[in-house]
C-alpha cells in the first residue's frame, strides 16, 4: 500500500464524511475534491456506487483522476467489482457503460429538468418512487415544510400551472420519467 500524500488522511476522512452526510448528492463531493486540489493535496481515489445515473456533476469528478462510477447492481458481479476497485485504487478509472453513455449523450437545450437544483432533483426522484412528503423529509433529514417548498419550486421550474383540473405532482413525475 502506498504512503498517503501530505494531508492524505484528512482527505480520506473528509471524503468519507462527505459521502456519509450526502449519500445522494455529487455537489459536496465535487466541492471537496476542488478544495483538496486548491490546497495542493492529491484527490484520493473515489468509487461512486449509485442506483441511478446523475450526470450533472459526474463529468467534473471524472476529470479528477482515480475515479469510478458504477451502478449498484455491479456489486453483485464480484469479479468485475473487485477489478474496478483495484483499478481506481491504482489511479485508473472504472466507469459503467451506462454512465459513459449518459455522459456523452447530447443534452437538450430545452430540458427543464436541468434547471432543478440537485436537492430538487432528489425530491422529484423520491416523489417518482411514490413517497409522501413526510417520507421524503425523513429520508433527506429535512423538515416536511422544506419538502413542500422544494415541490413548489419544482412545479414552477417545470412550468406546471395550477389549473385545478390536473394533478401537478403526477405531471412532474411524468416529466421526470420521460427524460
Amino acid at each position: 500500500m502506498s504512503t498517503p500524500s501530505p494531508g492524505g488522511e484528512l482527505a480520506h476522512r473528509t471524503m468519507r464524511e462527505t459521502t456519509r452526510l450526502h449519500p445522494a448528492g455529487l455537489i459536496p463531493l465535487c466541492e471537496t475534491t476542488r478544495h483538496l486540489t486548491i490546497g495542493g493535496y492529491r484527490t484520493p481515489p473515489i468509487l461512486l456506487l449509485s442506483q441511478h445515473i446523475e450526470t450533472r456533476h459526474a463529468d467534473e469528478l471524472v476529470g479528477t483522476g482515480a475515479f469510478g462510477y458504477l451502478l449498484k447492481d455491479r456489486v453483485l458481479q464480484v469479479d468485475e467489482f473487485v477489478d474496478a476497485v483495484q483499478r481506481v485504487a491504482a489511479g485508473g478509472s472504472a466507469l459503467d457503460a451506462s454512465v459513459i453513455g449518459a455522459l456523452v449523450a447530447p443534452r437538450r437545450r430545452d430540458d427543464q429538468l436541468a434547471s432543478l437544483s440537485t436537492r430538487e432533483f432528489e425530491v422529484l426522484e423520491l416523489v417518482a418512487q411514490g413517497r409522501t412528503n413526510a417520507s421524503i423529509a425523513r429520508s433527506l433529514v429535512v423538515a416536511e415544510r422544506t419538502v413542500e417548498a422544494h415541490m413548489r419550486s419544482i412545479l414552477q421550474k417545470l412550468q406546471i400551472p395550477d389549473s385545478g383540473d390536473d394533478h401537478r405532482r403526477v405531471l412532474a413525475v411524468v416529466a421526470y420519467l420521460s427524460r
